[in-house]
C-alpha cells in the first residue's frame, strides 16, 4: 500500500464515496460483440470543449472496432434498454505505440443521449503538472472485467465500477522497458494489494483488465487529512492503459497527449483551448 492510501481512515469513507460518485458521472464502460456475445471491453472518460463532445480512452480498448474484424462496439451510456451508443461511423483519432490513446468524436445527437445519464468533463477540470508531491493521492476509476456479468435471460451486460485510491509507484523504473514507460509520456501509480475490509482483513484487488481507458484523477492535496477531502476537488491527469505485473505499477498516459491529439485533428477548437488554458502549449 502506498503512503497516500495508507493514511486513509475509515472515518473518511463518506468523503471518498462522494468523490467516487462524482468522478463516476464522467466515466463510461465500453462493450463489444464477440462470437455473438456482448462483452466488456474497457473504460473511458467523457470530455467536452466548446460545443464538441468526445470520449477519451486507450487505443487498445477500441482497436477491435478498427482492425480487420471490425467488431461492433458501444459506449455504455444513454438509455438503459440498449447496449449504449454505437461506435459505428464515429470518428476515432488514435496515437498508438507507447501513447496508447484514442479520442472518439460524438455527434450532437449521441452526446445528448449520453448526457441523460452522465456528464462531460471540461478542460478546467483537467491538470497538466509535470510532477507531483510524493504524498499526492490519486484515484483510479474504471470498470474491471472481473466485475462484469452477462445476463443471458435479459440480454444485457452488467458492469460494476471500481475506484482505487493510490499514490506514486514507489519502486524504481530502470528495469521497465522504454516501450512501456517513458517519463515524459507517462505517470506511474501503485497497484499493490492494499485494501482492507471493516475487520482489517486484506481484500485482493480485482484484476485491472477492463479499467484500461479510465481516468487517473488527482484528488485533494498532499498532507490534507482524508476527512477534509472535498467531493469536488479532483482533476483528470492521465488515461490508464496497462498494469506491469512484475512491479504492480499502473501506467497512465499524461492527459496533455490526448488533448494534443484532439487539437491536431480539430484546429477549429484552438481558440476554445487557448481561452480556457492560455498556458497550454
Amino acid at each position: 500500500m502506498t503512503d497516500a492510501a495508507n493514511r486513509i481512515d475509515f472515518s473518511a469513507l463518506p468523503n471518498l464515496d462522494a468523490l467516487r460518485r462524482n468522478i463516476l458521472t464522467y466515466t463510461v464502460p465500453f462493450s463489444g460483440f464477440q462470437d455473438n456475445e456482448l462483452r466488456h471491453q474497457g473504460s473511458g472518460v467523457l470530455f467536452q470543449i466548446a460545443d464538441a463532445h468526445f470520449v477519451l480512452t486507450a487505443y487498445h480498448v477500441v482497436e477491435p472496432t478498427k482492425n480487420k474484424y471490425k467488431i461492433p462496439m458501444f459506449v455504455g451510456a444513454g438509455p438503459l434498454d440498449s447496449p449504449g451508443i454505437s461506435l459505428v461511423g464515429r470518428r476515432i483519432m488514435v496515437l498508438e505505440d507507447a501513447h496508447d490513446l484514442a479520442v472518439i468524436e460524438l455527434s450532437p445527437d449521441a452526446s445528448r443521449e449520453v448526457a441523460k445519464t452522465h456528464r462531460f468533463l471540461n478542460i478546467v477540470q483537467c491538470e497538466f503538472s509535470p510532477s507531483y508531491h510524493p504524498l499526492q493521492p490519486f484515484m483510479v476509476l474504471g470498470y474491471p472485467l472481473a466485475q462484469s456479468q452477462l445476463d443471458l435471460e435479459n440480454k444485457c451486460l452488467s458492469v460494476q465500477p471500481f475506484a482505487y485510491v493510490t499514490g506514486h509507484y514507489p519502486g524504481g523504473t530502470r528495469k521497465i522497458p522504454d516501450e512501456v514507460y517513458q517519463q515524459r509520456l507517462h505517470l506511474l501509480f501503485d497497484y499493490s494489494d492494499g485494501l482492507y475490509d471493516d475487520q482489517g482483513n486484506t481484500v485482493p484487488l480485482p484484476a485491472p483488465k477492463g479499467i484500461s481507458g479510465g481516468g487517473v484523477w488527482r484528488i485533494a492535496r498532499p498532507n490534507l487529512p482524508p476527512g477534509e477531502w472535498a467531493p469536488d476537488d479532483f482533476k483528470l491527469v492521465a488515461i490508464e492503459h496497462c498494469l506491469l505485473p512484475d512491479t504492480r505499477a499502473l501506467v497512465g498516459t499524461r492527459l496533455e497527449y490526448a488533448l494534443a491529439l484532439l487539437r491536431k485533428h480539430h484546429p477549429e477548437l484552438e481558440p476554445a483551448f487557448s481561452l480556457s488554458l492560455p498556458g497550454l502549449g
